[in-house]
């Protein structure tokens, strides 16, 4: 039996390096994925090993690289941990001359690497999904971009949108979809986004400027992320909006291959707790730190939180410590009031969260 906490097959061009395909399966929370593919990418350690992989070959995380890595690496500590993997086994299932087809198989955080066993039992399937890849391939010729965006924004709860420059809207997950349909905040019109006040509208378009998707910034002095608030029918602020760059060399293209901005909303109004994917964004946290901060701010002890995450105080006091420098707080009480608000954003007067 394989014992493993999330197996994906992706298909990488090999002239640009972007992913044309990627499937995925286990425990991985969406939100994974969003973050691996907007920055945890760029700082995987395992990645060149991988790219150098012979077809019908395997690599194991704890062969090639040593342990102060997988335990201290950004990469492992601040987000593959947290989201509840660790070691990964990895094969080339397939390659020619327009791309590569890596396997990965990630065990569980909390459990050793893959055994001999349960490598051999994936070997049993290299044949079948050799087959299955190559009949996807056939179906997919002539797709102008890649469908990996889609998959992984519809997996999202959150509403979530992907723009242009030109706020033309190029996919809504479900629950976005629902928000556009309803009006009250937002509308499309002709495929393009329509925020209901003038006021938003403005709002939106100074993101997209500092993000540098409009107007001429020069590259050192735009923004990855901006966060600003936006009004429903009565004028009354609804919900907090995210706006992350996405550039097809900085994202391996999955979001198509020129610049556009993912946009995630998150109601200020009702019952829902605090989300560790909005709170890790609006305020520059890792994974780690954000998952931290929403278990603090929802009245979790130190001891409760290490326990949970099978950790040891220090480690959770040195994250809260570098979560008080980045929310510019010094104590739990003032971090649970201010995640209580959220960001406090005024883009038109130049006072918005900008987190590069």
């Amino acid at each position: 039996m394989l014992d493993a906490g999330c197996l994906q097959i992706t298909g990488l061009d090999r002239r640009t390096g972007a992913v044309r395909f990627s499937w995925d399966g286990g425990v991985a929370p969406p939100q994974a994925w969003l973050d691996y593919f907007t920055h945890y990418h760029r700082v995987n350690p395992r990645l060149p090993f991988g790219l150098e992989l012979k077809v019908g070959t395997w690599q194991h995380d704890h062969e090639i690289l040593s342990r102060a890595v997988l335990e201290e690496d950004p990469f492992f500590k601040d987000f593959l941990v947290p989201y509840g993997g660790r070691y990964c086994s990895a094969t080339n299932l397939l390659e020619d001359d327009e791309i590569v087809i890596i396997l990965a198989a990630i065990a569980h955080s909390d459990r050793p690497p893959l055994t001999e066993a349960e490598i051999s039992l994936l070997e049993r399937f290299r044949t079948h999904l050799i087959q299955a890849i190559q009949v996807y391939r056939t179906r997919q010729r002539g797709q102008a971009e890649s469908l990996v965006a889609r998959q992984l924004l519809d997996a999202l709860t959150q509403p979530v949108l992907l723009i242009d420059d030109t706020q033309y809207v190029h996919h809504a997950n479900a629950a976005a979809r629902q928000l556009l349909d309803s009006g009250g905040v937002m509308a499309e019109r002709r495929g393009t986004l329509n925020l209901r006040r003038a006021r938003d509208s403005g709002r939106l378009n100074a993101a997209l400027r500092q993000l540098g998707l409009t107007g001429n910034l020069a590259p050192d002095d735009t923004s990855a992320k901006v966060v600003f608030r936006v009004a429903d029918q009565t004028g009354e602020d609804s919900h907090l909006v995210v706006a992350i760059a996405v550039r097809p060399d900085e994202t391996m293209a999955i979001f198509g291959f020129s610049p556009r901005a993912v946009l995630l909303f998150h109601p200020l109004k009702g019952p829902q707790g605090l989300d560790p994917l909005i709170v890790g964004h609006a305020f520059g946290l890792t994974p780690a730190e954000a998952q931290v901060a929403a278990a603090i701010a929802g009245g979790a002890s130190i001891g409760s939180i290490a326990e949970a995450r099978a950790l040891s105080l220090e480690t959770i006091r040195s994250q809260l410590r570098s979560i008080f420098l980045k929310v510019g707080v010094s104590r739990q009480a003032d971090l649970a009031r201010v995640l209580s608000t959220l960001p406090q954003t005024n883009l038109e007067h130049g006072r918005t969260l900008i987190i590069r």
